[in-house]
């Protein structure tokens, strides 16, 4: 099998390929997760259906057993009243007056007061019992045989439910629950029984509450309850082993010559030897799913029809086109550069025709670019050659320079000029620093303040006064930790001294200070100038943030924001704020991830914490 799988797809036909490949990776899978996921939903709806009639039938089982339930136990205070045995078991007399009104008015109260029942009346074939006004009593001197319940009744109950039609005062039928209970007279040759019928109406009330289909029936005899009036007084449809004790079913039962989704339980009624048999059919629960799942089908047999008409059409356009490329290529091949001019399509096999179609014309010319391309090679090989040489003489100039300085500086010493030494020191410094870092990519801040420091103390002694500096690091910042890009803070600072405090003549003072504040590090440069207005503030934004700004104004700042929005992203960077006649802020905001290590950092957070902390308490 494997084989003959492998020799279909060395066929040289693509247009078989193509069909084959399709039709294995995709209809076949398409099919079968497709089928699996129709039946699969069907399962899935089938037991939803089948949990809300359960549902349905456990509240209508619910329903008829509290019903049947609190009847009995209203009826037993009659049933367990010596006194009313007394009265049927003999003969009337006037001592039992008391006992006689007691009885009539309780059931009078116990008829007008429960909504469920119909009528409760007290039969008896004792002759010398008297009727009431109302007939809650019955005197049946011809026996009980007349009477519906009693046709229905086992010669055996005592206390049993039942169903019989009745005959209304209108002349209609209609058949209601009923429940016959016989008081035991002891010796007695007269008979009593307690009959309470159920109305048929508040039943009907009570169960329905949607579409389904809802039965009932007491044991073996007919349906005394249906949503479907037509049912009442017919046998009950069933499944299998509907007589078992504790039957309960749910699935399919035929009902009116139609299969519908059914769920039938029991329950056994309080104190009496009964089984009621409870029915509830949906009866649109079939045709529901079968609806969702011929629509499931027919998107399936699109999903596959579809796909494979549109690959069978372009497998075989494509594969045309392919033998045309083929035979050009062969033509190519013999020397042959005589191939058609136009190709069908607009796709990667047109780029490849027409490919094949300069590729002839264009031999000689990638010659020529090839050794073109080599004389290029050669040249910028020479060029950074040059660059190299240039950037070591480069070099040269401020080494000399600096080691001039370092001699001036000790004739200066030698000469006992002090002062001298000093400033030259302080510019050798300087210069020894930039060299230091120039082509690197990182220093320490620490570093990098020193170097501003040294800065100030040469403007220091240039301006003397007009120049003071302040800075500001917390104690729990270790600056040695913090590495950033060289040459970064002094040209700010610069910047703060020649613009900045450009209109001030004594008491000038850039600040310098460090707040971190996570995510980030912020390194304010404040200067007490004049301050700028709003226009001018806006205008060296502009100059600063424009990336096409090829302006010579604040240079140095929009390179030191360009830096670091290269390096950090474009949320970090330079920004300025300022007010006219208070002075300009520069700050630098630095990401912490990026500039020092994790363990690093969690150190100077903790010792941070504990620094605040004291602080605190100093406070108070």
């Amino acid at each position: 099998m494997f084989q003959k799988f492998r020799h279909s797809l060395a066929v040289p036909k693509i247009k078989r390929q193509i069909n084959l490949i399709f039709f294995l990776s995709s209809i076949i899978p398409i099919c079968i997760f497709g089928l699996f996921a129709i039946f699969n939903a069907r399962n899935q709806m089938l037991r939803q259906y089948e949990s809300q009639l359960e549902t349905d039938a456990l509240r209508v089982n619910s329903t008829l057993f509290d019903l049947t339930t609190t009847i009995r136990i209203s009826t037993a205070n009659i049933l367990d009243n010596e006194s009313y045995w007394n009265l049927f078991n003999e003969t009337y007399t006037e001592n039992f007056a008391g006992s006689y009104q007691s009885l009539v008015n309780y059931l009078h109260t116990f008829r007008n007061n429960t909504a469920a029942i119909s009528s409760v009346c007290m039969y008896t074939d004792n002759p010398s019992i008297p009727e009431d006004e109302d007939h809650s009593i019955r005197v049946m001197t011809d026996g009980f045989d007349s009477e519906p319940w009693y046709q229905y009744l086992e010669s055996s109950a005592y206390n049993t439910w039942t169903c019989a039609p009745y005959e209304d005062r209108f002349g209609n039928t209609t058949y209601e629950l009923t429940l016959v209970e016989k008081i035991v007279l002891k010796n007695s040759p007269y008979n009593a029984y307690l009959v309470t019928r159920l109305d048929s109406n508040y039943i009907r009330n009570r169960l329905l509450t949607g579409e389904n289909l809802i039965m009932a029936s007491v044991d073996s005899g007919k349906v005394f309850f249906s949503s479907n009036r037509s049912w009442i007084w017919k046998e009950m449809p069933y499944s299998s082993n509907f007589h078992d004790w504790n039957y309960k079913y749910t699935g399919p039962v035929t009902i009116d010559d139609t299969s519908l989704l059914t769920s039938i339980v029991t329950f056994h009624p309080y104190q009496t030897d009964n089984r009621f048999y409870i029915l509830v059919s949906d009866k649109n629960a079939y045709n529901n799913i079968n609806q969702i799942t011929v629509i499931y089908l027919v998107i399936l047999l699109f999903a596959t029809l579809v796909p494979t008409l549109l690959i069978f059409l372009f497998s075989s356009y494509f594969s045309g086109r392919i033998q045309v490329l083929k035979h050009a290529m062969h033509q190519a091949s013999l020397g042959d550069y005589n191939i058609i001019d136009n190709f069908r399509g607009d796709d990667e096999l047109t780029d490849t025709f027409r490919d094949l179609k300069t590729t002839v014309h264009q031999i000689h010319e990638k010659e020529s670019r090839f050794y073109e391309s080599q004389l290029n090679e050669q040249q910028l090989i020479n060029t950074q050659q040059q660059m190299e040489f240039k950037m070591l003489a480069s070099q040269i100039n401020p080494h000399f320079l600096y080691n001039t300085l370092e001699t001036i500086r000790m004739q200066a010493i030698a000469s006992n000029n002090r002062d001298v030494a000093d400033s030259i020191n302080l510019l050798g410094k300087t210069m020894h620093y930039v060299l230091e870092n120039t082509g690197t990519n990182s220093t320490t801040i620490a570093k990098e303040l020193t170097h501003v420091i040294t800065y100030l103390k040469i403007q220091k002694l240039r301006f003397g006064d007009r120049v003071n500096y302040e800075i500001h690091v917390p104690p729990y910042l270790n600056l040695e930790q913090f590495r950033i890009l060289p040459l970064l803070l002094q040209p700010i600072v610069e910047n703060a001294i020649v613009h900045g405090l450009e209109g001030v003549t004594q008491n000038g003072l850039v600040s310098i200070n460090f707040i971190l504040e996570e995510p980030n590090l912020y390194i304010t440069i404040h200067d007490n100038g004049e301050g700028m207005d709003e226009a001018s503030i806006e205008q060296l934004r502009e100059h600063i943030y424009e990336k096409n700004n090829h302006s010579s104004v604040s240079i140095g700042l929009r390179n030191i924001d360009h830096r670091l929005r290269l390096l950090y992203g474009d949320e970090y960077g330079l920004s300025i704020e300022s007010e006219l006649h208070s002075g300009t802020t520069l700050t630098l905001t630095l990401p912490l991830s990026q500039i020092i290590d994790p363990d690093a950092l969690s150190d100077i957070l903790m010792l941070r914490e504990e620094y605040l902390e004291q602080d605190i308490e100093s406070d108070e």
